[in-house]
């Protein structure tokens, strides 16, 4: 009784029903209705997690550009002591963040071409991650060294630029799609 409350249709008049984990053990699913062979899990979670790596890694992109817009608007405006060192700060910020963005349209262009590579979207997913990471930083801090006003967003971007390693499992899975790659494991027996 219990799981066909559970399993039964949502509606928009229903309340959502909270699931829980579903486990089986030796259950049989015909040829025809599998994803793929044996043995061929991680390949399979490769493919499907392309889309989830590109869109947190231009999530990411977009994250470290309105940080750095934050940054530079405000030596823009209010300048500080050590001007020098806040524009060397930016030029380095908007390298981070060109690169981070080339290598996204690079994964993305490889995917347009019906080639999508697991790893290069894995890989611009962490280098993606890790630029929104420093951009922040280095932008809170050039904030701070100048009087911008209190309450800009660039301490909503700091708190969520480490939340963007956690999305679809976070980076962990990224660095072992390109460890296989780069090693050459045919499955991961881990998943």
């Amino acid at each position: 009784m219990l799981a066909r409350q559970m399993l039964r249709p949502w509606s928009a008049t229903d309340h959502p029903v909270a699931v829980g984990t579903l486990r089986c053990r030796e259950v049989f699913v015909p040829a025809g209705n599998r994803l793929g062979g044996e043995r061929q899990a991680a390949r399979i979670v490769d493919e499907l997690l392309v889309d989830v790596h590109l869109g947190v890694a231009a999530c990411a992109v977009g994250l470290a550009r309105a940080a750095l817009h934050a940054a530079t608007t405000c030596v823009r405006v209010h300048g500080g002591g050590g001007a020098g060192d806040l524009v060397g700060t930016i030029g380095e910020m908007a390298a981070a963040v060109e690169a981070a963005d080339a290598f996204c349209g690079r994964a993305a262009a490889a995917g347009d071409n019906d080639r999508p590579l697991p790893e290069l979207t894995a890989m611009a997913r962490i280098v993606a991650c890790d630029t929104a990471s420093t951009v922040t930083d280095r932008a809170a801090a050039v904030h701070g060294g100048a009087t911008c006003a209190a309450g800009d967003p660039l301490s909503r971007y700091r708190r969520e630029a480490p939340e963007l390693h956690l999305v679809g499992r976070g980076d962990d899975v990224a660095r072992r799609v390109v460890g296989r790659e780069m090693v050459g494991v045919v499955d991961d027996p881990g998943r």
